[in-house]
């Protein structure tokens, strides 16, 4: 899965904040809580 990829479309959503927790995320488990997170917020 491409991180950067979905920086940019968070990013593109306007939800910086969004995306400075989601850098502190470690590991799959992380990424995928959190991507999920943002996009229930939309």
């Amino acid at each position: 899965m491409n991180s950067k990829k979905y920086m940019l479309l968070i990013n593109g959503q306007d939800k910086t904040d969004s995306v400075v927790s989601f850098r502190f995320q470690d590991g799959m488990g992380g990424f995928q809580n959190m991507t999920q997170r943002i996009f229930s917020m939309r």
